[in-house]
């Protein structure tokens, strides 16, 4: 908290008078979660034949996508700062990374954009990532995959997400994580 006093010796009608006032100053730790802890794994919808089953239904080839998509919450009050409107989190905060074994994708939020507040005053940001069956690893990503290979999600891999608190409930640096994997 953050107390001020201020001492009038002589006020307008010649008396002593102190006026004080204070202001609670505090700090957050934020959180960031996946929406499941279990993620379908994405799949390229050319791998597979489809069958009509009666001539007066559409073709469904154009609406199977294979894609998943990560739907990502972070809830850090301290980036509420406006005092009506939504705020947004700097993408650079959060690193989502694909893990298999010992080996390391490089960031997949790479090139995200800033992470709009869900509505104003609420500290809550989402962000929902697409991710597609294959996805490419480069060497300035610094992964561990075979640079610029090109690495198919599969059943067992683990998906992280990494939230950087600049400035956490103790006014340090914090990061945070949450886990999902992928299963058919």
């Amino acid at each position: 908290d953050l107390e001020v006093n201020y001492v009038d010796y002589s006020d307008a009608s010649g008396e002593l008078i102190e006026v004080g006032d204070s202001a609670g100053i505090s700090a957050n730790t934020g959180s960031v979660f996946f929406d499941r802890s279990v993620y379908p794994v994405p799949f390229d919808p050319s791998d597979y034949d489809t069958q009509k089953v009666d001539e007066t239904l559409a073709d469904a080839d154009s609406s199977i996508t294979g894609n998943t998509v990560l739907h990502i919450r972070v809830n850090d009050p301290d980036y509420d700062i406006s005092g009506s409107g939504s705020d947004i989190l700097p993408a650079d905060t959060l690193m989502v990374q694909i893990h298999r074994g010992s080996q390391t994708s490089g960031n997949l939020a790479t090139g995200t954009a800033d992470i709009k507040e869900t509505s104003p005053t609420s500290g809550i940001f989402e962000l929902d990532l697409p991710l597609e069956d294959t996805f490419w690893c480069l060497k300035a990503d610094k992964c561990s995959f075979e640079d610029n290979s090109s690495i198919k999600i599969e059943q067992g891999d683990i998906v992280t997400v990494q939230y950087t608190d600049k400035t956490d409930a103790s006014g340090n640096e914090n990061t945070v994580t949450d886990s999902a994997t992928f299963d058919l």
